[in-house]
């Protein structure tokens, strides 16, 4: 599985792509960003940790229905077939592996359809959450 993260900066309440940012995740799961510090006719490049203020998200490794990458927080909509071959829908978070109940991993090992309808940080999208 490809590994890759996004971050939800907790002070502006802003989505951060992993690709697009000079954001790093140390060992320990410490979130730094590399900045400039000019002096006096010198740069130098310093990392400061800015983990208090970034929630981590992790791809799951799935895309939903419509090609969407799912990550760690985001709400999604999952449909399967029950044991009687009944379409059934529910809208679970998308958590750590280790935090679901088992209701939620019969929902996605079961799924016949995910699609990503928002996250725990912004919401829900409005007038998206059912199949179109």
């Amino acid at each position: 599985m490809e590994k890759k993260f996004r971050f939800w900066d907790t002070a502006f309440k802003l989505m951060i792509d992993g690709e697009y940012t000079e954001e790093y995740i140390s060992p320990m799961g410490e979130v730094y960003e590399k900045i400039l510090n000019s002096g006096f006719g010198y740069y130098e490049e310093i990392m400061e940790n800015i983990s208090d203020s970034r929630i981590i998200m992790q791809y799951i490794g799935k895309k939903d229905v419509n090609d969407i990458e799912i990550y760690e927080s985001d709400i999604v909509n999952v449909v399967w077939e029950n044991e009687k071959e009944e379409r059934c829908e529910s809208n679970i978070v998308i958590k750590n592996p280790f935090e679901y109940n088992i209701e939620e991993i019969m929902f996605i090992s079961q799924a016949k359809k995910m699609k990503v309808i928002g996250n725990v940080y912004q919401g829900i999208k409005e007038n998206d959450w059912v199949y179109k």
